[in-house]
């Protein structure tokens, strides 16, 4: 199949009505580009209090440089290793 706008935009409509939905929710929603900070950390007990205290930094910071500071903060949790992961390797040798 070749992805062009045309096919998208077939395939969108198809979701609407099938759905029942107003606006779509993927394909045309964000036309312009959002630049994003991501904030990656390990998964713990503490993690989703630390990710509230570099939000709220973050609001701050915001609010006294808005011109400078205009991205958005997103929180992104990586999963702890767990005993396969360290055992197990993904990569075929040959």
């Amino acid at each position: 199949m070749v992805v062009n706008k045309e096919n998208l935009t077939k395939r969108e409509a198809y979701w609407i009505k099938k759905l029942g939905t107003i606006s779509p929710f993927g394909l045309n929603l964000h036309e312009e580009v959002i630049d994003l900070i991501p904030f990656v950390i390990t998964y713990n007990t503490k993690a989703t209090l630390a990710a509230k205290l570099i939000r709220e930094g973050f609001v701050r910071i915001q609010k006294d440089f808005p011109h400078i500071y205009n991205q958005t903060l997103i929180t992104a949790y990586r999963k702890n290793k767990n005993l396969g992961d360290i055992l197990i390797r993904n990569k075929i040798r040959r």
